[in-house]
């Protein structure tokens, strides 16, 4: 049910939600198992069997599930929640003065192989690589980008009959999903190219990616701040 509406909550009040549930579902659960025990009982009378009735380890959540789901107090939670993203961001900050080039090079690709290739060899290279830069993963993002409108504009010329989402998996050997977690995180540095400053994995940089826009959504004068290298 919490599934629904999932877009109204940051992960942190969720989890705390899920916690809350799963308690109270075992506790629920455990009640039955103790009547059905006890009416076991009373129909067959006194056994000498021990472990007749089975304890369950029940430990209550001590997150504050009312702090989460109380409006007020949510919103404070929230705010505190979105100021300490803030702080961690800033913490990973590291000197850096390259700016992101949004500019498109025309002569990257002569034909369809010298794409292909370009887009083989850069993947395998930030596969290899576990610590490579957060930079390097939306640069690609920003060469997936292109590929694909090169893809679009060039499909019959190239006597291409699959779609891009099935070409980039079977020609080029990338998955779908990769190519959208990519191009999007280079479309949201573009806008905040401050993020690319940060001392931390595409992937964790992704996971935040919500969390971030609501922090900037929220906070014009922050936003402006990430919007400057």
């Amino acid at each position: 049910m919490l599934d629904e509406s999932e877009s109204r909550w940051t992960e942190e009040q969720l989890s705390v939600m899920r916690e809350h549930r799963n308690y109270w579902l075992d506790t629920i659960s455990y009640a039955q198992h103790m009547i059905e025990c006890i009416t076991s009982a009373h129909a067959n009378g006194p056994t000498e069997e021990k472990d007749v009735v089975k304890k369950w380890n029940l430990v209550k959540p001590a997150s504050d599930l009312y702090g989460v789901t109380c409006k007020g107090r949510r919103n404070k939670l929230q705010k505190r929640v979105l100021n300490d993203l803030h702080h961690y961001l800033c913490g990973k900050l590291v000197a850096s003065d390259e700016v992101l080039d949004s500019s498109v090079d025309n002569n990257r690709y002569s034909t369809k192989d010298d794409m292909i290739t370009y887009l083989k060899e850069k993947y395998k290279k930030l596969g290899e690589k576990t610590n490579i830069l957060l930079r390097e993963h939306v640069k690609f993002g920003k060469e997936l980008k292109r590929a694909r409108k090169e893809f679009m504009k060039n499909r019959n010329k190239w006597c291409i009959t699959d779609k891009w989402e099935k070409w980039i998996v079977t020609i080029v050997g990338i998955s779908n999903s990769y190519v959208r977690r990519h191009i999007q995180m280079y479309d949201f540095a573009k806008i905040y190219p401050k993020l690319l400053r940060l001392n931390i994995t595409f992937t964790e940089l992704f996971k935040m990616k919500t969390r971030i826009e609501k922090l900037f959504s929220e906070n014009k004068d922050v936003a402006e701040e990430w919007k400057n290298v």
